[in-house]
């Protein structure tokens, strides 16, 4: 039954999940261009992450103004984005899903445009994406998300291209079946890079659809200058979080005799962060480093673990300067 008419339709319902947190300047305009959606079949799920401005009251606001049928969830404290893409899942009951953010907006045929690609696919098609516009905080026109980014409009599987970076995804334009979800899992609420967690368990899968209708326009936040204690954290966490992603990558693909090139290039980066990550954490270094133990990726005994830092040394040496 579609949120706004109340109507039964014969074709397959959407889910579309809308992520809340202090966006309060552009909410109604992300709901309005959801409300605005040609596609007849949709159910509106909005989660609130315990925002501090009044983005609850704004939408709370535009539900009653619409009359519109809804579910509105909100946090009673902030759990992150994780939690809260896993709240939408869990309550979703369309074939297909979308999470947005609600800064962003939809164009009217976002999701007429990518049923039918999915509709016209295999079921080892597991997402469709498009290219996005880019949009400033102003709403002011910035070009094309494929203009600088790598996107290719590449379909099938495209793994090793996302992985090695000759490919991107923007994340907003995505539209996956919500089966895929029960079958690799939901998000993992331990990271708090969302989307590249998740890619790093659906591409080595299952194969992607591009859709050539450019559905959304992706607000560019202007950047601020970082102080040194948030870059010091900011590091801290980006290694942290690529080490235990790249270590599931690892546990996954040792079992599959497809792409030996991204086994052993992962070996490298999960080496070059495990020594990054001693440079601004000492004891995250040794709980990540039992971690990899324990999950088989260093295979070492205890007799011989105190000798490990000076191989791990030698082994740096020539990695920790290569990016990644």
């Amino acid at each position: 039954m579609d949120f706004r008419t109340k109507i039964e339709s014969s074709n397959p319902l959407v889910t579309i999940g809308v992520l809340s947190y202090n966006y309060a300047s552009y909410v109604v305009e992300t709901l309005n261009s959801i409300y605005d959606q040609t596609y007849d079949n949709i159910q509106l799920i909005i989660i609130d992450d315990h925002s501090t401005d009044n983005s609850v009251d704004l939408i709370n606001d535009w539900i009653q103004a619409k009359n519109v049928s809804c579910e509105f969830i909100v946090h009673e404290k902030n759990y992150g984005r994780n939690r809260a893409c896993n709240t939408i899942i869990k309550n979703a009951k369309g074939k297909y899903l979308t999470l947005f953010s609600s800064d962003d907006t939809m164009l009217p045929g976002k999701i007429e445009a990518q049923v039918n690609v999915m509709e016209n696919a295999s079921e080892e098609y597991a997402v469709c994406y498009s290219d996005a516009e880019l949009m400033n905080e102003k709403g002011e026109y910035r070009g094309l998300y494929s203009q600088t980014h790598k996107v290719n409009n590449l379909e099938g599987e495209v793994f090793e291209e996302y992985y090695n970076r000759r490919f991107f995804i923007c994340a907003p334009t995505i539209f996956f079946r919500k089966k895929t979800f029960d079958l690799i899992g939901n998000y993992d609420e331990k990271v708090t890079i969302e989307d590249y967690e998740m890619w790093m368990r659906l591409l080595p899968k299952y194969k992607v659809k591009y859709c050539d209708y450019t559905g959304i326009k992706y607000r560019i936040k202007e950047n601020h200058s970082p102080t040194q204690t948030q870059t010091l954290a900011d590091k801290r966490f980006y290694h942290r979080n690529r080490i235990y992603i790249y270590a599931k990558l690892y546990s996954l693909l040792r079992t599959e005799n497809k792409f030996p090139a991204v086994k052993k290039d992962l070996e490298r980066k999960i080496n070059y962060h495990l020594i990054h990550l001693k440079d601004v954490s000492t004891s995250d270094f040794w709980k990540f480093l039992f971690f990899l133990i324990k999950n088989s990726f260093y295979k070492i005994s205890v007799v011989k673990l105190l000798k490990l830092q000076l191989k791990f040394f030698l082994i740096f040496y020539k990695t920790r300067f290569i990016p990644t």
